[in-house]
């Protein structure tokens, strides 16, 4: 009886991550709440020109974000480029200069 006991306990795993993987629920994230830490920090970003878009990025996909919402509005700037590489570089004073002609905020995550 301790061994059949013993071998459920081993399998036991196995079969949930068998029936995981059948119905599609494993994803790269154990919580969906919280992403993982990549070690990167992560930035906020806000769109001042739109009530509520707001998303959190790591540095170098800062300038893809402006970017797209910048074409959204038929707008390109090489504005976007320089405020990435000015949060990257820790230049806040540069970065907020920078957000402000760009109507964006730039934060980072705590």
């Amino acid at each position: 009886m301790f061994v059949k006991r013993r071998a459920s306990l081993d399998t036991a795993p196995m079969v949930r991550r068998d029936r995981l993987a059948r119905n599609g629920l494993r994803s790269r994230w154990r919580c969906w709440r919280h992403p993982p830490s990549t070690g990167r920090p992560l930035y906020q970003v806000t769109d001042r020109l739109h009530d509520g878009r707001t998303v959190r990025v790591p540095a170098p996909e800062i300038a893809g974000t402006v970017s797209g919402w910048l074409a959204e509005l038929g707008v390109r700037s090489p504005l976007v480029e320089q405020l990435a590489r000015a949060v990257r570089d820790g230049d806040w004073t540069t970065a907020h200069a920078l957000g402000d002609h760009l109507s964006v905020d730039v934060s980072p995550v705590p």
